[in-house]
């Protein structure tokens, strides 16, 4: 085991569970009854923001009469049914990564801006939940990432330094959250490739969980 790292706080969407093009799928098409054709360009944004972080770049982008709680509802409401008749899909490695950690009784948190209940229920639904020996969630901080409250309320839950953890993240918020909090962040991309800024934050990149594990072996 790599002795620079005592813990490991990941991210849930995009690096747990394969959910992100089904957000992203979901927005673009309810989109459509909103007059909403160019997503992608608001997506890196949004992925890690709260909800509130959200609304306020809808509103910034299409104005305060934008009716986003409506949309976001719609939203939720497809991503649900999607998830309800298709199940949760894993990210690469999910099971092998958490039982090593389990194994080397590395302690594990997660760190996410989805809410509780979701959390509660993907996490559930999905058979993992006891892997984790921390959870924190979007609504149990005052600021969502890119702030580093999450991570450093993770790093407590855990009772380890940051410098001593990793944070596995596919989000640019997710990154920048990590690294303003002082941990060694990982990135393993989903929909979105790192910038020049991005880059510059990483302790590593990979392509899958299974490098990780790789990874923390050596």
């Amino acid at each position: 085991m790599n002795k620079e790292i005592k813990a490991v706080v990941f991210d849930m969407d995009g690096v747990i569970f394969d959910t992100e093009r089904i957000y992203q799928n979901c927005w673009k098409s309810e989109g459509a009854d909103y007059n909403i054709g160019d997503i992608q360009r608001l997506y890196c944004k949004m992925m890690g923001a709260s909800s509130d972080e959200i609304e306020k770049l809808f509103k910034n982008e299409y104005g305060n009469d934008f009716p986003f709680q409506k949309y976001r509802a719609q939203v939720k409401s497809k991503i649900n049914e999607i998830i309800e008749t298709n199940g949760l899909p894993f990210k690469n490695g999910v099971m092998e990564i958490l039982e090593f950690l389990k194994e080397n009784h590395i302690p594990v948190a997660l760190a996410t801006s989805t809410s509780r209940p979701s959390v509660e229920s993907h996490l559930k639904r999905a058979g993992i939940k006891e892997y984790f020996d921390y959870i924190v969630t979007g609504d149990e901080v005052s600021k969502c990432k890119p702030d580093p409250e999450i991570y450093l309320k993770a790093c407590r839950g855990i009772g380890v330094e940051p410098q001593f953890a990793i944070a596995i993240e596919d989000s640019f918020n997710g990154i920048r959250s990590a690294f303003r909090a002082g941990m060694k962040t990982v990135m393993i991309p989903d929909t979105v490739m790192p910038d020049d800024e991005i880059i510059g934050m990483l302790y590593g990149k990979f392509n899958n969980l299974l490098e990780v594990v790789e990874f923390l072996m050596k």
